[in-house]
């Protein structure tokens, strides 16, 4: 009865994310409509990979397409973008709670319950409910994992249910063969530490072990044979050398994991609370290294280090704190790992990480609220002129006309028409360079989003253009 209470008391606590910060509308990020364009491929039994969108070899806005994991989830739900709104709100709420489950494993139930709440309820979190991106269902899925593989349940459907979840991760995103990779490093090193030790192998825990590896290669085959697809995940351009993507990644990276446990707003305690997190959390991962314990999650270690390795190598640096989602619930464990080790003479030290907890929700309270009191305001593709502009692209062009856009994904998922794209900041000579390759039939102009080059260069209209369509925020151009 009083575990009842307890996991309640964390339902109550996370049920207002379901409905906070909803929003019927889209900034005007477009890998969120790659995503809608796939799932309505799954919907309508269309390779996955259809979409009308010419890619840019110059500008590149990221992979030929993304891993099915979210688009089937979209496609079994709705496309509506409120009830994505809820969706990305659900697996927030999942966050939250598979976190506390996670901490609760090794922690008290105060310090696992205010720790899951300062991550769910950081006001960047709050705010990244409103972006239809596959980062919030990859963290939910990978904490999961961790909850079911650390879990004392080892019978043989946990074992398949658990291959069936790392399969959909990685299937979510391909980041998640981290998590493959952690699974493998932890079994190796429990095998080798059991056979050093002991000298004689756990032919137990290589079976139990082997069924959830099996059972991934299989749902993983699965879901390769019902949505087939070539993902090709380009170099970036912008970047010179790989020591230097190196180097750029981790200053960024460091620079937004701060920025996360900052206090918004609250003067000193920014500093106090952001460096005093990271500055513990590498004090723990060095007592877990080197504290014996039989009881250690060593595959979270090894999925932080592995998933740190793979931001410190990606392509693209500029992309906020999303990709950081995963691990800031492991950065919070051994933050707390530690705090409970030093402080392991004092008694009721579970409260003093409590209050540090509130402490951190406490500075929440500015930018939260901000946040929660906004205004169903977003510039994006649902805005009432957006809407116009391609009802009018609709019913006024042809099928296989082309039209270059800033944001070509977006435009190809509302209007079905073939997109281009400019290279964002080229000189003048470039730009008319592509137009005169591509050589689409119209050009589409917005003022919220549409580069300040192309704007330049489209300032006076060019011979051979014509004005089709024109509102406040957008100017369709056609050629004559």
């Amino acid at each position: 009865m009083k575990l009842l209470l307890k996991h309640t008391a964390v339902i109550v606590c996370l049920l207002p994310l379901l409905f906070l910060n909803i929003k019927s509308t889209h900034d005007w990020g477009d890998d969120f409509a790659q995503y809608l364009l796939e799932a309505k491929n799954i919907s309508n039994g269309d390779p996955i990979n259809t979409s009308g969108f010419v890619e840019n070899p110059n500008y590149i806005l990221g992979p030929n397409c993304y891993p099915p994991g979210l688009p089937l989830l979209i496609a079994l739900t709705s496309e509506n973008i409120t009830w994505l709104n809820v969706l990305m709100s659900f697996f927030l709420v999942c966050i939250g709670y598979f976190s506390f489950l996670l901490l609760n494993k090794w922690f008290h139930f105060t310090p696992a319950l205010i720790l899951s709440l300062v991550v769910v309820y950081n006001p960047l979190c709050l705010n990244f409910k409103n972006e239809v991106l596959s980062d919030l269902p990859f963290a939910a899925l990978s904490l999961l994992f961790f909850v079911l593989y650390l879990s004392d349940n080892k019978k043989k459907w946990v074992l398949v249910l658990c291959g069936f979840i790392l399969a959909f991760a990685v299937n979510t995103r391909y980041v998640g063969w981290v998590l493959f990779f952690a699974l493998l490093a932890e079994i190796g090193f429990k095998l080798a530490v059991k056979y050093f030790k002991n000298h004689k192998k756990d032919k137990e825990y290589l079976i139990q072990q082997a069924w959830i590896i099996i059972s991934f290669f299989v749902f993983h085959a699965l879901f390769y044979l019902i949505f087939p697809q070539k993902i090709i995940y380009y170099d970036n351009p912008k970047v010179l050398s790989f020591f230097e993507r190196i180097s750029v990644n981790a200053n960024y990276n460091y620079a937004v994991l701060k920025y996360f446990f900052s206090c918004f707003d609250e003067g000193f305690l920014n500093y106090v609370v952001s460096y005093g997190i990271v500055f513990t959390s590498l004090v723990g991962i060095i007592l877990f290294v080197f504290k014996p314990d039989t009881r250690k999650p060593e595959i979270l270690l090894f999925f932080l280090l592995g998933y740190v390795l793979s931001i410190l190598i990606h392509q693209y640096s500029d992309t906020g704190f999303r990709l950081l989602i995963p691990i800031i619930p492991l950065i919070l464990f051994f933050a707390t790992y530690a705090l409970f080790i030093v402080l392991v003479i004092i008694p009721y030290k579970q409260y003093i990480v409590f209050s540090l907890g509130l402490l951190v929700l406490f500075c929440y309270k500015q930018n939260a609220a901000k946040i929660l009191l906004s205004k169903n305001e977003i510039p994006g593709p649902y805005s009432v002129q957006a809407k116009e502009t391609f009802n009018f692209i609709e019913k006024n062009t042809q099928k296989e006309d082309g039209i270059l856009f800033a944001k070509p994904r977006a435009l190809t998922y509302f209007t079905g028409r073939k997109t281009f794209v400019n290279t964002e900041l080229a000189p003048k000579q470039e730009i008319e360079r592509e137009i005169n390759t591509v050589n689409p039939e119209y050009i589409l102009i917005c003022n919220e989003i549409t580069d300040d080059s192309t704007k330049s260069y489209f300032s006076e209209l060019k011979p051979g253009f014509e004005i089709s369509f024109e509102n406040e925020k957008f100017k369709l151009l056609k050629r004559k």
